[in-house]
């Protein structure tokens, strides 16, 4: 009797494995797709605090006397602006 309902419970030994395996091996792949996803988010997050403090940084020598009727106007040469925005940007990465 022992023999028999041992037949009849262990009678598929590895079974339950592989449906474990066919049911762990989905989740653990949406797992991973959801941190990477968040990852990027997280460093696209970041590279625009970056460039935002960085743009900040640099139009922080604006021209105020152009400031005062509505416009914007840095008081250096092209070369120097980007040179500056570079700077900051490095900085902040």
């Amino acid at each position: 009797m022992k023999q028999f309902f041992k037949r009849l419970l262990f009678k598929d030994k590895g079974s339950v494995s592989v449906f474990a395996i066919l049911i762990i091996l989905p989740i653990f792949l949406l797992n991973a797709l959801f941190i990477d996803t968040a990852r990027i988010f997280s460093a696209e997050r970041q590279i625009e605090n970056g460039i935002d403090t960085a743009l900040r940084s640099t139009m922080a020598e604006f021209n105020e006397e152009l400031a005062s009727v509505g416009l914007f106007s840095y008081s250096g040469s092209q070369s120097e602006v980007q040179s500056d925005f570079r700077l900051c940007l490095d900085e902040q990465m």
